[in-house]
């Protein structure tokens, strides 16, 4: 039946398929591994009571920068001193990683505050001039490139795992992946910078040997956190420079780097950007990820992954693929596929992916699909939307799917006999632009009644590469034709500027929306 609920028992944070734990909280972005984006312990908020009448902006928390990683929220946290909160995590482009009183609104104060910068040392934040790259006026980022991509919790060790670029005094670039007490803020053990090699004769090699280059790598992607390992993802800055799509492993325990992958070795790009969207990883331990652009020769015996989904064991040894048939003319327009990340339907071998022709692909795990030159006949799905481009990565409730294109309608597809069916379009009101609809799923378990999908959307032109207002919606997840409320409806309620790729997030009884207006607006019932 559609309940508009889930039958996908899953902590938050934790695998797709596995038991119910003791919830924690939202510990990585997009929720789980499978990167859902439900949250399945919403007993709060309801279709009933998330009104203009009863919902609406409670508080509002100040940060230094702009947030471009989804806020993160872990219930139960020890802080110092004796107290235990509830906690809200929030990175900004300035390097700070902020920890706020998640529910009381009059504590505004951060319960702890972390930056890896040091002006005197000068150590200081990177910003777009500096990989400039001939991007302008297309760049996706117009100040600080601090902390870009959402970090991720591991509720067991107490630790969150943060990558920070910053720049030092000679001007060279590095990004550092540290791994903080979620308590004090403080490095648990000894940060590492960023380091890899592998061989290949592509761009920006020495002889048979390509060096990760800081300065044109982009960490957009949301980090993972599976098998024991911190998976970090690079791309490039609006295609420029000698870049190529980086997927590390690091020891979650030690943070020794322990696996290394490059999407084109022999070549150039290939970027695993998927608009912020982080890896997943199934109950197996396998990690998906999407690369776009750049060369493809995988089918004739090559090692380079353009336009690819790609299955990868735990230690980054790719053992299945996927390509698009028209992969050529997607990369010589621009319009990538692998424009979101890889949705994982729980209960399924499926994967759902979408490109900037705002196309959506269904996969199965079990066989990818590899390459046909004439059509993606081979592959469970594949189907165009309308609009212009997915950024938006797709989210699921139980046996629903949805997606919101960049000027297209909300549409939700029901999973059944290992397909997708459209079964309802939003409302009549278009997405005003790109990127498109930035969604989130809460429900109490199953039950019916509960589901409501959460877009955050910018309300005008392209959020892409300028800054523009946007708006918070709320939809019933089982009739989405219908908004319940939106922060547009009671003046007070809006929070400002568009942040764009990142999720609004949901947890015990709250929604909580990063803003480009240097804050993090909290929502709840009156």
């Amino acid at each position: 039946a559609d309940t508009g609920a889930s039958d996908a028992g899953t902590d938050s944070g934790g695998g797709p398929d596995g038991a119910p734990l003791v919830e924690r909280g939202v510990l990585t972005q997009h929720n789980d591994t499978a990167r859902t984006g439900a949250y399945l312990h919403e007993s709060v908020l309801t279709v009933a009571n998330v009104r203009k009448a009863s919902f609406g902006k409670l508080f509002a928390r100040a940060v230094d920068d702009q947030t471009y990683a989804q806020p993160l929220v872990m219930l139960g946290v020890a802080i110092p001193g004796g107290s235990i909160h509830n906690v809200l995590y929030v990175a900004t482009m300035s390097d700070t990683v902020y920890a706020f009183d998640a529910d009381d609104p009059t504590q505004s104060a951060p319960l702890w505050k972390t930056r890896f910068v040091d002006a005197t040392a000068g150590i200081v934040p990177v910003t777009h001039d500096d990989v400039g790259l001939g991007c302008a006026p297309f760049s996706n980022i117009s100040g600080n490139i601090g902390i870009e991509s959402t970090p991720v919790i591991d509720a067991t060790t107490g630790r969150m795992f943060v990558v920070a670029k910053t720049k030092g005094p000679s001007g060279s670039q590095s990004y550092t992946l540290h791994a903080l007490d979620v308590g004090t803020g403080l490095d648990q053990v000894s940060p590492v910078v960023i380091q890899a090699s592998a061989p290949g004769t592509g761009a920006g090699s020495t002889g048979t040997t390509i060096q990760f280059d800081a300065s044109v790598e982009n960490q957009r992607a949301s980090l993972l956190l599976a098998n024991g390992k911190v998976y970090v993802a690079f791309a490039g800055y609006c295609e420029s420079g000698n870049y190529h799509g980086w997927l590390l492993a690091y020891d979650a325990v030690t943070l020794a780097r322990d696996a290394v992958m490059i999407t084109t070795p022999n070549a150039l790009g290939s970027g695993i950007w998927m608009s912020g969207e982080g890896p997943s990883a199934d109950a197996n331990g396998n990690v998906y990820v999407t690369a776009s652009g750049g060369n493809m020769d995988v089918n004739t015996g090559g090692a380079d992954f353009g336009e690819a989904l790609l299955e990868l064991t735990p230690t980054l040894t790719v053992t299945d693929w996927f390509v698009p048939f028209d992969y050529q003319n997607l990369t010589t327009s621009g319009n990538f596929y692998g424009s979101t990340g890889v949705l994982l339907v729980p209960q399924t071998t499926l994967t759902v992916t979408g490109s900037e022709v705002s196309k959506l692909y269904v996969n199965d795990t079990t066989a990818l699909g590899h390459l046909n030159v004439s059509s993606d006949s081979q592959i469970v799905q594949s189907f165009q939307l309308g609009g212009t481009e997915i950024h938006g990565s797709p989210v699921c409730l139980g046996n629903m799917v949805y997606v919101w294109a960049a000027g297209d309608t909300l549409r939700r597809y029901l999973v059944a006999s290992g397909t997708l069916t459209q079964v309802e379009v939003g409302p009549a009101t278009l997405s005003a632009g790109q990127p498109g609809g930035e969604l989130s799923l809460s429900a109490s378990g199953t039950m019916a009644g509960t589901g409501i999908l959460w877009v955050s959307q910018p309300l005008t032109g392209n959020a892409v590469q300028t800054t523009v207002p946007g708006v918070l919606q709320a939809y019933d997840a089982s009739n989405v034709a219908t908004e319940l409320w939106d922060s547009l409806q009671v003046p007070g309620d809006d929070c400002g500027a568009f942040a764009k790729f990142a999720s609004p997030t949901v947890a015990n009884g709250k929604v909580y929306l990063p803003s480009f207006a240097n804050q993090v607006c909290v929502y709840g019932n009156k």
